[in-house]
């Protein structure tokens, strides 16, 4: 079951880290002890623990960020406000490099699909492009001015080339083209249209169209963000052009997940508890489902029927939703849960 399943890999902003396998039967936790734990839904048994060693750590005693590799055999996280990462073998939990150069906290890190790469990115906008083979940095990408929150690295489809996005709290959307071709200047920046930064946000000293979270559709043709405002504004990736933005939460939208199809986009809002789950339409998004679950933490498109989504504290949970079954209530059926330990984080790696 650690097959290869997927197209590319994601991670989000808030500390986390889950992977969920073949349809959610089967997935990995790292608990704050730095242990692997593999859990089958259908057993709801524990078969496999691996500890993870060589972890590096000062003060703090808990992953910060992490990422799993497409193929499911390379683990990178670091402690939270950690400035270097490790790389480790998920089968062995031996360290294969150590990624150290980065002055401030390492806030994102996503694997090139073929595993071969990694980028890391920081509080102070910089991302840096890594060899996991020999853990050098090979390429150094400027331009965000403020915390990087979210990275994406895709293989585009029908061609050889792979494309990696980065989000930033300065308001921008950053598409660097294909790192392994030496691109060391974004090809698009994209930016939030004016109904983003003329909504009125009340908690932050961030400016509105501060961008959260970020996804690349199935295609490749499409670019979806989540702001500070709480609206989801969808680009368009070849041109970079604004096609729409929807304000559907009234919190800061800190996950939005294409589904495998690219029918559906799902968006989280972790203060307020929610998750909409919208159809995709050439000229705007239309609302199919909204759900309320307390401590949202992170979502998992498990297919295009399936999701699944994990809780923090108090709650500390993991639990698979079909959509295409209702409860009396109107929303999706809970199908399968999994209570965690309460030191344990996740991060939820979508399938392709």
């Amino acid at each position: 079951w650690l097959k290869p399943s997927l197209e590319r890999t994601r991670v989000g902003f808030a500390p986390q880290f889950a992977s969920m396998v073949d349809r959610g039967v089967r997935t990995a936790v790292v608990r704050s002890d730095w242990l692997v734990e593999y859990w089958n839904w259908e057993k709801r048994c524990c078969e496999l623990t691996v500890r993870l060693k060589d972890v590096v750590m000062s003060h703090q005693k808990f992953v910060g960020v992490a990422a799993v590799s497409v193929d499911r055999t390379l683990l990178v996280a670091c402690e939270r406000l950690g400035l270097s990462a490790t790389v480790w073998n998920m089968k062995t939990g031996e360290s294969v490099a150590i990624l150290a150069g980065h002055a401030l906290p390492v806030t994102a890190m996503a694997f090139s699909p073929d595993a071969a790469s990694v980028a890391t990115g920081d509080e102070g906008g910089l991302v840096r492009v890594w060899s996991t083979v020999s853990g050098d940095c090979i390429l150094t990408l400027e331009g965000h001015k403020k915390v990087v929150t979210e990275l994406v690295w895709a293989q585009l489809p029908l061609c050889s080339q792979t494309l990696l996005a980065s989000a930033s709290l300065d308001c921008s959307v950053r598409l660097w083209g294909d790192p392994h071709a030496g691109a060391g200047a974004a090809a698009l920046v994209l930016e939030p249209p004016e109904a983003c930064r003329t909504h009125q946000v009340q908690a932050w000293e961030l400016a509105p169209d501060a961008v959260f979270s970020l996804d690349l559709s199935p295609d490749g043709e499409q670019v979806a963000g989540g702001m500070l405002s709480g609206h989801v504004v969808v680009w368009g990736a070849r041109k970079g052009e604004n096609r729409f933005a929807i304000d559907g939460h009234r919190a800061s939208v800190r996950q939005v997940a294409f589904s495998p199809s690219g029918g559906m986009l799902a968006t989280c809002a972790f203060e307020e508890g929610s998750v909409m789950l919208w159809t995709v339409e050439e000229q705007s998004l239309g609302l199919l489902q909204a759900m309320k679950i307390v401590s949202l933490q992170s979502l998992l498109w498990l297919s295009d029927e399936f999701v699944g989504t994990s809780q923090s504290f108090p709650h500390w949970s993991m639990r698979l939703w079909d959509l295409g079954s209702t409860t009396i209530q109107g929303g999706p059926r809970e199908i399968g849960k999994r209570e965690m330990h309460d030191s344990a984080i996740a991060l939820l790696v979508a399938p392709r």
